[in-house]
């Protein structure tokens, strides 16, 4: 049995990478993000145990995440973390088994860690106490004034950037936590409060493909390791709904003045709802009458936005980013033209994309059929869905 806990970070909210998830939960190749660093760490001999560190709101869906046909030889605690990273890393401390001889810390949002990569941090902190992996940097690094005067360059050649796992004596690395916590001091990674309180930490040579996920380029960088950079989805949408009195007449979003309204369950907004099932269709996750269906009391009257936004969340999960969508309404009466320009800036705004990403027409059937006669209105919506690669 090993004499090293693991402790995997993923209490962060990543606010950079613009979604509305967690980023640990993002699919790479078909697996979450941080499925990939437990896989590691679960097959090494060295390791005893492992905690997961998760944001307080998201623990049961981080268990629910690692209980998804994740099998493992290892124990897998998940324990809630705190407001700061260091914070959360004292959390996975405190969970650990305290006859571990060695405790090693990672981001979970790094998942191209090599198996070779920790043992060979495993083993350095065995003859070192500490140790972290780090790459040279490739650039010349210069510190800064407040003004932005470069007031000193950087030796390049002993200027690392610097990664996870990291690893430490446990009976060390608390300590030096019970001090910074004395202190009130905060480092930006282990290795920080380590050195303060305890003494040095080796550097063992890192890997440029253990990069951690900050922003929609790097999952892009990510899935171009993977071999899985090129993956673009279409999907496409069509609504109609009849027009009845007593109704408002709601489209994009947008009250439009008129004597009638759109008959439906909700509040019947053909063109949000063609927009839904382009979305959910580029990214294989059914329809709206799915996700929402006309027979449940929870969207009776509900405004499609509220729907929209709940598709752009299932669309997040699934590691899309939207690249444009184009839609038609088709309709005799009323005049819209003069509304097309709200509503493209509503469901930008909603659905975080440029107003250029969304385009919107009307035009009407030429007398024919129902939307022709003036019985309903219809729409139609195209959306082109990318895997994250921070366009």
């Amino acid at each position: 049995m090993g004499d090293t806990g693991v402790i995997v970070v993923a209490a962060g909210q990543g606010q950079r990478m613009q979604t509305s998830v967690n980023k640990v939960f993002l699919e790479l190749a078909g697996q979450s993000v941080i499925k990939y660093s437990l896989d590691v760490f679960a097959g090494l001999e060295d390791v005893a145990e492992i905690v997961v560190v998760a944001h307080p709101e998201e623990l049961e869906l981080m268990k629910a995440k690692i209980d998804d046909g994740f099998c493992s030889r290892r124990p897998i605690k998940v324990v809630p973390g705190g407001a700061e990273r260091q914070h959360s890393v004292r959390a996975g401390l405190e969970a650990l088994d305290d006859r571990l001889d060695f405790v090693a810390v990672h981001d979970a949002a790094r998942p191209l860690l090599s198996v070779f990569l920790a043992q060979r941090v495993i083993q350095a902190a065995r003859e070192f106490n500490a140790a972290c992996p780090g790459v040279p940097s490739k650039d010349t690094l210069k510190e800064a004034d407040e003004e932005g005067n470069v007031c000193h360059t950087l030796d390049r050649s002993r200027i690392y950037r610097i990664q996870t796992p990291q690893v430490f004596r446990m009976d060390m690395l608390k300590n030096a936590y019970v001090q910074a916590s004395n202190e009130g001091f905060l480092g930006t990674d282990d290795a920080v409060l380590f050195e303060k309180y305890c003494g040095p930490v080796r550097i063992v040579p890192g890997e440029e493909q253990n990069l951690k996920i900050t922003t929609r380029e790097d999952m892009a960088v990510v899935r171009g390791w993977l071999g899985d950079d090129n993956n673009m989805r279409a999907g496409i949408g069509y609504d109609i709904h009849r027009l009845v009195e007593d109704r408002p007449l709601i489209l994009g979003g947008v009250n439009i003045p008129f004597e009638k309204g759109l008959l439906g369950h909700s509040d019947a907004d053909v063109l949000l709802h063609a927009i839904c099932d382009a979305l959910l269709g580029a990214a294989g996750l059914g329809d709206i009458g799915h996700h929402f269906p006309d027979k449940d009391p929870r969207y009776k009257d509900v405004s499609s936005l509220a729907l929209l936004e709940k598709v752009k969340i299932l669309i997040d999960r699934q590691s899309f980013e939207i690249m444009n969508i184009d839609c038609t309404i088709v309709a005799e009466r009323p005049y819209l033209a003069p509304f097309l320009g709200d509503m493209k800036k509503g469901i930008a705004d909603l659905l975080g994309i440029g107003i250029r990403q969304i385009n919107i027409k009307a035009t009407t059937n030429e007398g024919l059929g129902p939307a022709g006669q003036g019985e309903g209105i219809a729409a139609q919506a195209i959306a082109l869905l990318r895997i994250f690669n921070g366009a």
